[in-house]
């Protein structure tokens, strides 16, 4: 029996992982020649700057706050770093928290009041630099005034399990939070605010990033706003949000807020494309936007290469299909899983029978569901497998058991935490 291709596969996801590299990202984006620190294209003279403060939060806070202190050394008066991981080693001038993800606990809120704390602290001619990356929803939280820290862990579980996307989740979020949706800039005394944002949304805006807490948003989304009071799900589970959801957001005017993406999905898909291309393949790069209920998406997926295997089959050439993005699960069952190994296990459902397809469907952060898994690798035998040893793969798509599945047959992609966080990779190989 022919192996899977796992070695291929984790060639071209580890490119992934290396294009949208946190601390390669800043030391790419960031230049400082003299006392002009250029960020991108637009620039800040440091002769005019007092202070410069630095608050890195997310899951690529600390080599985000690594590159940082590479470029801006001792000019650095004080940095604060909120993550879900330990640093390997101490950076100067900054202290460090470790808080809560998926679900903000008690350091969540620690967090929170250190960086309302450090703000307070700021004149108008210091600069604030913002390192934000996706999971600040839930290392950073703030209730609104009558909500409490436990109505709104139970909030995000929830969310987490409702299958919304996540502009839909992020909405509500910014409405039960007393920091997010800019409100965080209201602590601030400095007109000089730089936020450097790494991107784990689909056509992300900045103000969509960690639910963006530093980036001014001056007006409500109405039509998402429309949607979300709309969805089934709010109706049924937070009958009570209409009470905060026409609340105004506060903003400051004397405020200049700059923001700066430097890394997402299509940067990540970009690199993977190039090393499949290195390796031979000819490779289609489908979407960086993909998303939708994983288990529809695996089965649309599998329709499509299976498709794509008949039509190239006389050029022999190999395949490589790439697609970014993320999906959402409506958890129903009582398993464990995530939303790439759901994915996975449905794509294994649908290619099962047809030679020589293998895919990775896997997190850039290494975090897929509530496991210690990035994904899953799968193939055309996955499935024959599975039934062979009295497993049936339908059973455990059912239950949301995908994690079970996998790891019963030696097939869950385990990074531990990337510290990169640009939404999920789907690799699959045609090689004929």
């Amino acid at each position: 029996m022919r192996k899977m291709n796992k070695a291929t596969l984790n060639k071209i996801f580890n490119s992934a992982l290396n294009g949208a590299n946190p601390k390669k990202c800043i030391l790419e984006s960031i230049i400082l020649k003299k006392n002009s620190l250029k960020i991108q294209n637009k620039s800040y003279d440091l002769n005019k700057i007092n202070k410069i403060f630095v608050i890195s939060f997310g899951k690529s806070s600390i080599p985000m706050a690594e590159g940082i202190k590479i470029i801006l050394k001792n000019k650095i008066t004080e940095g604060l770093i909120i993550s879900n991981e330990k640093p390997k080693s101490k950076i100067k001038n900054f202290n460090y928290i470790k808080s809560s993800h998926p679900i903000p606990n008690k350091y969540s809120l620690i967090a929170a009041k250190e960086i309302i704390k450090l703000l307070s602290t700021t004149q108008p001619k210091d600069l604030i630099i913002f390192l934000i990356s996706g999971g600040g929803s839930s290392l950073v939280a703030a209730p609104e005034e009558g909500i409490s820290l436990k109505e709104k862990q139970i909030i995000f579980d929830r969310l987490l399990r409702s299958g919304l996307d996540i502009k839909m989740i992020n909405f509500i979020r910014k409405k039960i939070s007393s920091v997010k949706g800019g409100k965080l800039l209201m602590h601030s005394n400095s007109t000089n605010i730089c936020n450097i944002l790494i991107s784990d949304v689909i056509e992300g805006k900045p103000s969509d990033i960690a639910s963006g807490p530093s980036v001014k948003e001056l007006k409500t989304n109405l039509k998402l706003k429309n949607k979300v009071l709309k969805s089934k799900f709010v109706k049924s589970e937070l009958p009570n949000i209409n009470k905060i959801v026409n609340k105004k957001l506060p903003t400051k005017t004397n405020q200049t807020v700059r923001n700066f993406i430097i890394a997402d999905n299509k940067k990540a898909l970009d690199f993977a494309q190039t090393k499949a291309k290195e390796l031979g393949y000819k490779t289609i790069l489908h979407s960086f936007k993909v998303q939708g209920e994983a288990s529809n998406i695996g089965l649309k997926f599998a329709k499509k290469v299976i498709d794509l295997a008949k039509k190239e089959k006389k050029s022999k050439k190999p395949i490589c299909f790439l697609f970014g993005g993320e999906s959402t699960v409506n958890v129903k069952g009582s398993g464990i899983g995530g939303r790439n190994m759901e994915l996975a296990l449905s794509f294994a459902i649908g290619v099962s029978g047809n030679k020589k397809i293998s895919a990775l469907f896997a997190g850039t952060d290494g975090i897929d569901g509530n496991t210690n898994s990035a994904g899953a690798f799968c193939d055309s035998k996955t499935a024959l497998k599975a039934s062979k040893i009295g497993i049936s793969p339908r059973s455990y798509l059912i239950n949301n058991d995908s994690y079970s599945f996998f790891k019963k047959l030696k097939d869950l992609k385990i990074t531990g935490s990337t510290g990169c966080n640009v939404n999920d990779i789907g690799i699959i190989l045609i090689d004929f």
